[in-house]
């Protein structure tokens, strides 16, 4: 399930960056089809088991290096051959942004 994968993205992230301080963030990107976006936002912010709820389905102890978590959907924009990123007519690229501001 793609509950999993989140899971596995944050603690994954949390495993590999330093703590942030004043002059440094830990950011993860997570770069998602659109259909998929929909699934990862339920993830975040359901209100019951969001990552923002009482109740997370991940508790903060295993992500809080993370500072910010990105959803995008630019896998599905394409490069031409001078490798520029090229976006379909019909393809809004989103980019969601996630401050994570629970005091673990």
């Amino acid at each position: 399930m793609d509950d999993n994968k989140l899971k596995d993205y944050l603690v994954g992230c949390n495993d590999k960056v330093i703590p942030s301080d004043e002059s440094t963030i830990n950011v993860l990107l997570i770069c998602l089809d659109s259909s998929t976006m929909g699934s990862f936002l339920s993830y975040i912010l359901n209100k019951y088991t969001g990552l923002f709820s009482n109740n997370p389905f991940v508790p903060a102890k295993e992500y809080e290096k993370v500072d910010y978590i990105i959803l995008s959907n630019c896998v599905e924009a394409h490069l031409d051959s001078k490798l520029s990123l090229m976006f379909g007519m019909q393809v809004i690229t989103l980019i969601l942004l996630f401050l994570i501001t629970i005091k673990k």
